[in-house]
């Protein structure tokens, strides 16, 4: 399992009877979407906001694998 399909924030499956969460390329999109929406620049970019914060979530989490 790659890096960035692992949960943010995992639980054991002893202690837990749903799905663990998000993942971590999913945690870090959600925190670069909400960085960029608070920009005024980005306010009514939707499309720009959505494409930009994959992109920085998917570069972050490459740097994390290089750095492995």
């Amino acid at each position: 399992m790659k890096n960035a399909d692992k949960p943010a924030y995992p639980v054991s499956h002893l202690e837990a009877k749903w799905q663990p969460g998000l993942t971590k390329r999913e945690e870090f999109i959600k925190a670069a979407m909400q960085g960029l929406c608070a920009n005024p620049e980005y306010q009514g970019l939707a499309d720009s906001i959505k494409i930009d914060a994959i992109a920085i979530a998917d570069a972050t989490l490459a740097e994390m694998e290089r750095d492995q």
